[in-house]
């Protein structure tokens, strides 16, 4: 189970949205915010938004990453938010 590693109640509140409401088959934009808790703010650039996705996406991975008993699953889908938000 997942909760142990969820510590905090952010964390909590997305793994509950998502586990509730499932995945999407293909994600899309709003999918991908909500997985890296990024609301729909106003950024001043490219540069600050893509700033706010590496960071949301760096603390997601420290807490969930497998080699630290987190899912593997869930790995993927964070990273694929990240692969969505900013496309390399």
């Amino acid at each position: 189970m997942l909760l142990p590693i969820l510590g905090n109640s952010f964390l909590k509140k997305i793994y509950y949205k998502l586990t509730l409401t499932g995945f999407k088959k293909k994600m899309d934009r709003k999918e991908a915010f909500n997985i890296l808790g990024i609301g729909k703010k106003k950024f001043k650039d490219q540069k600050e938004f893509e700033k706010e996705v590496n960071s949301s996406y760096k603390k997601l991975m420290l807490i969930n990453h497998p080699d630290r008993d987190g899912s593997a699953y869930l790995t993927q889908k964070i990273t694929e938010a990240k692969k969505k938000l900013i496309p390399r």
